[in-house]
């Protein structure tokens, strides 16, 4: 069975350019194609957008009125559609191998300026989570739920989906909870005046400890950001069968945690090359090998020992892209 969880453009998830430096957030609530009615547009050609993500598909829904780039790993397509209204699928590919991969999406023309107009809505990652005729039971877990656990400083605050969230602030504060199940996805609250900023955060999966021990290294690390209609804050599919323990640990500012939420299938589907907990680090760093990070993903099982593929990490692949469009700038191909 398949599951599939949307990451709005607002998400601190989305990885923008430059910061976002050539994107600007617009609000549309009076568009029904647009998810939680807003969309980042750009109208230069340096601008571009990266998700990482755990699955086995991915669609990116936007709008282009001139052409843009798209890729799943590193390998590049140029794309150029009609010119249409609203959100509207801009790339879809399905059947990759379970496991860790980056989608990139760039604004693609020979020239700059308000002609050129590229709209990123949102993007849908769809996983493989169990065997075909499997159930997937999904379940939800409330900030004010015994289960989650504060460290550091933790208040309570009268936001949320259910009237109340928690908010750790501080270095070092967070929340954690265990969970059994196949994927996870943890949301903040809307944010409002009068709560503290959102600030960079910590994922920790399996830790030994809680909070996390000096031994413990982080899955992902996120910036913080601030949206009004509150956001996803991290999901991972191709859990391992068992109990997990998740950990979110502030690094400055606020974190809140409004509710998780975690899918459980009857019968699993097992990906051992997919390592979540402290896993080999990546240049000597305290970060682990993980999604946008240099790691060789195997294919399942075949007669012919299966098929591997390299996937290198974000920051690497923008800056590819971007060479690439300055050489066939250059070139004079574009």
């Amino acid at each position: 069975m398949s599951l599939n969880i949307t990451i709005d453009d607002t998400s601190p998830l989305v990885m923008y350019s430059s910061g976002g430096m050539w994107w600007d957030v617009r609000q549309n609530a009076s568009d029904p194609s647009l998810y939680n009615g807003t969309v980042h547009q750009a109208t230069s050609t340096n601008a571009t957008a990266a998700l990482d993500f755990s699955g086995s598909s991915i669609t990116v829904y936007g709008r282009s009125n001139r052409g843009y780039i798209a890729s799943v790993d590193s390998t590049l397509n140029w794309m150029h559609d009609p010119p249409t209204n609203g959100s509207n699928i801009l790339f879809h590919q399905d059947n990759l191998d379970m496991g860790f991969h980056t989608v990139y999406v760039g604004n693609f023309a020979n020239f700059q300026g308000p002609e050129l107009d590229f709209s990123l809505d949102r993007f849908v990652v769809g996983a493989r989570l169990g065997e075909t005729n499997a159930t997937l039971e999904e379940m939800t877990i409330e900030s004010h739920d015994p289960a989650v656990r504060g460290f550091g400083n933790i208040t309570t605050v009268p936001v949320g989906r259910n009237g109340t969230s928690l908010y750790a602030t501080g270095e070092g504060s967070g929340i954690a909870f265990n969970f059994t199940g196949a994927s996870l996805a943890i949301y903040s609250p809307p944010w409002t005046p009068g709560l503290p900023p959102a600030g960079q955060y910590s994922i920790y999966l399996n830790s030994t400890t809680t909070p996390p021990g000096k031994t413990d290294k982080p899955f992902m690390s996120y910036p913080g950001s601030m949206n009004g209609q509150g956001e996803l804050r991290f999901f991972a599919n191709g859990l391992p069968q068992g109990e997990h323990r998740v950990a979110i640990v502030n690094a400055n500012e606020a974190l809140g945690f409004d509710y998780a939420t975690y899918t459980r299938p009857d019968e699993y589907v097992t990906y051992p090359w997919m390592c979540w907990s402290n896993c080999s680090t990546t240049n000597g760093s305290g970060q682990q090998t993980g999604p946008g990070y240099k790691q060789v993903l195997q294919g399942p099982s075949t007669s012919n020992g299966g098929t591997t593929r390299a996937v290198i990490g974000t920051g690497t692949a923008l800056s590819v892209i971007g060479m690439w469009l300055s050489l066939q700038m250059i070139s004079g191909k574009l």
